[in-house]
């Protein structure tokens, strides 16, 4: 396995660092808020904004919707997966691409679904525990 050092990294992050800006922007403002309907329009544009994320970088990701116990739909998930190596150990990435509603939106200091850069961070619904891994 080819070994890279930190400043080799940290170059690769910078560089790349608009498209990952413009892709938490995007993410944040499809309001994916599952209180809204797990089964919700907002929900399956949230799935397919990830699957199609995910194909860019050449995983064959499917956005599929889920089925309860009782037969009724469910969420919208994606499902993804690339062949690196078939005798490598497997890997399995778990995620959620949800966001929680904005109660009281006067508490915020920006719109919570426009991604505002303060300082050296960025704000909005959802831009860390949802775009971080979507954005990695």
């Amino acid at each position: 396995m080819a070994s890279v050092n930190v400043d080799e990294i940290r170059s690769r992050v910078e560089e790349d660092w608009p498209r990952i800006v413009e892709l938490i922007e995007r993410k944040i403002a499809l309001k994916s808020i599952s209180a809204e309907g797990i089964t919700g329009e907002q929900m399956r544009r949230s799935a397919e904004f990830v699957a199609e994320e995910l194909r860019l970088v050449g995983i064959d990701a499917q956005v599929a919707q889920a089925h309860n116990a009782d037969g009724t739909p469910g969420a919208w998930e994606v499902i993804g997966s690339r062949i690196v190596d078939p005798e490598a150990p497997t890997v399995l990435l778990y995620a959620h691409h949800d966001v929680q509603p904005v109660p009281d939106p006067s508490v915020w200091q920006t719109e919570p679904f426009v991604a505002t850069q303060v300082g050296d961070r960025l704000f909005g619904r959802g831009s860390a525990d949802d775009c971080g891994g979507i954005a990695i």
